[in-house]
């Protein structure tokens, strides 16, 4: 969508998801970070990578969980006792 312009943004910035090493702590994390292409970055959003995941697993979750948790709750409106067909189309 960002190619086609059809995203209605002001910052352009390169790479949305990253994981990695926490700098002080040396805790894997992952999350959300402007201009994440790269070895370093400042994290909008990071959580503790659980152990069950790579980094390169953990660094595909988080634009697809907010994208659906946007869609479904702020874009939908989606209530307690409602419910959603989701099904494997898009892939």
């Amino acid at each position: 969508m960002r190619a086609l312009g059809q995203l209605k943004e002001k910052d352009l910035s390169v790479g949305l998801e990253f994981s990695g090493y926490e700098k002080e702590t040396m805790k894997r994390v992952f999350g959300v970070a402007k201009n994440s292409i790269g070895s370093h970055c400042s994290p909008i959003y990071s959580f503790q990578t659980p152990s069950n995941l790579s980094n390169e697993e953990a660094a595909t979750i988080p634009v697809v969980y907010l994208t659906a948790y946007y869609s479904l709750f702020y874009k939908s409106n989606l209530k307690k006792g409602q419910s959603v067909l989701i099904h494997a189309g898009t892939g």
